[in-house]
């Protein structure tokens, strides 16, 4: 799994984002928004080129995003590349 975590803004609230391998172009993700990180998660499914414009549109905002966007592309197209 592949944990991204998307600072606030002032129109937007924290996110935190579990995402899975992606299967056939679709990926799962398991997230929590604002200060709600103790509550369920709240389980979503995304067309990959979908998920990674969402985060990559966070980026282009400004908003702090936890992961590099070449490794959340990576990840999202079915490569692992391990941290060094």
């Amino acid at each position: 799994m592949l944990t991204v975590q998307i600072a606030a803004s002032a129109n937007d609230p924290e996110h935190l984002m579990l995402i899975e391998r992606p299967v056939n172009g679709r990926v799962a993700v398991r997230e929590w928004i604002g200060e709600g990180f103790g509550s369920p998660p709240i389980e979503r499914e995304y067309d990959t080129v979908e998920l990674y414009r969402l985060i990559e549109g966070a980026s282009r905002q400004g908003r702090r995003v936890g992961q590099e966007l070449y490794r959340v592309r990576l990840w999202l197209d079915g490569i692992d590349v391990e941290r060094s």
